[in-house]
């Protein structure tokens, strides 16, 4: 797995988070 990968796909995964805190918030 190279490591942009990983960047990627955490910061998909942060983005995500994100994005469901705005709607219940």
């Amino acid at each position: 797995m190279q490591k942009e990968n990983i960047v990627l796909a955490f910061h998909e995964r942060r983005m995500r988070q994100y994005t469901e805190f705005a709607v219940a918030s």
